[in-house]
C-alpha cells in the first residue's frame, strides 16, 4: 500500500460542498414557513390569547399578573413597525419563531452530520402544530427560543431526534 499523494491529501481534507452548504436547504425550508406565517397571520382574525398579550402590550410593565413581560414588549414592537393589526402583533413572535428554528438547525448541526440540520428543518416543518404555534402568539414561544439558546441538555435530546430520523 502506498502512501497518499499531496494532491489526494489535500481533497480528502477539503471541506465538501455539501457540508459547508448546510445551511442552504434547512433554512430556506423554515424562511419559507416563517412567510408563510406572515401571510396566513396576516390575515386571520386575532385569538383570545393573542388580544390578552396585546393588551398588555399597551400598557407596558416590569411584569403581569400570570406572565413575564417579554411578549407584550415583542408584541409592542410589532405594533410600532406594524400599526394595531394582526401582523403587527404577530410579526415579532413569528420572527422568534424562525430564530428558535435557526437555533435547532446550528445544535443539530453542531451535534450531528451534515444532513442533522435538514432533518431536525423537516421535523419541525412535519411536526402537527408548527402551522399554528407560529401564529398565534404566546408566551411559550419565548420559553423555547430561550430552552433552546440556554439548553445543553436540551439540545442534545433534539440533535439526538434529527439523528435518528436519519
Amino acid at each position: 500500500m502506498t502512501a497518499p499523494s499531496l494532491e489526494q491529501t489535500r481533497q480528502a481534507l477539503a471541506p465538501d460542498d455539501r457540508a459547508t452548504s448546510w445551511s442552504r436547504t434547512p433554512v430556506g425550508l423554515l424562511a419559507g414557513l416563517a412567510m408563510l406565517q406572515l401571510v396566513v397571520g396576516s390575515r386571520i382574525p386575532l385569538d383570545p390569547d393573542e388580544t390578552y398579550y396585546w393588551e398588555w402590550s399597551r400598557r407596558l410593565a416590569p411584569g403581569y399578573y400570570d406572565h413575564p413581560p417579554a411578549i407584550a414588549w415583542l408584541i409592542r414592537a410589532g405594533t410600532i413597525q406594524f400599526g394595531d393589526t394582526p401582523l403587527g402583533v404577530r410579526f415579532v413572535p413569528i420572527l422568534a419563531n424562525f430564530a428558535g428554528g435557526l437555533i435547532l438547525l446550528g445544535l443539530a448541526r453542531r451535534l450531528g452530520n451534515a444532513r442533522a440540520p435538514r432533518n431536525a428543518a423537516l421535523m419541525l416543518l412535519s411536526a402537527r402544530n408548527v402551522n399554528i404555534t407560529g401564529i398565534i402568539t404566546t408566551s411559550a414561544i419565548i420559553s423555547a427560543v430561550i430552552g433552546l439558546a440556554f439548553q445543553d441538555t436540551l439540545g442534545n435530546i433534539i440533535a439526538g431526534f434529527a439523528i435518528q430520523i436519519e
